[in-house]
């Protein structure tokens, strides 16, 4: 399955998006993942979030389904 992934802001510093990204990634290989394009239609969508404020904004992109990652959360897809 394609799945877009956006990140919030990043105005939490002390906090690696990037990590939990990749351990995202090497979770689940069976998936493709990919920078979220607002052309595109996502089955997926993760909103990879740095604080519980949740200020990434997803409304613009195609969905069937979103999850938003807080911290250091491994999502079930």
């Amino acid at each position: 399955m394609d799945i877009g992934v956006k990140f919030c802001g990043g105005c939490n510093p002390m906090y690696d998006r990037g990590k939990l990204y990749r351990r995202i990634i090497e979770a689940f290989p069976e998936h493709s993942f990919e920078a979220a394009d607002e052309a595109k239609k996502y089955e997926t969508l993760l909103a990879i979030c740095g604080c519980e404020r949740a200020c990434v904004n997803t409304d613009s992109y195609k969905k069937e389904k979103e999850i938003r990652i807080f911290q250091d959360t491994i999502p079930e897809i």
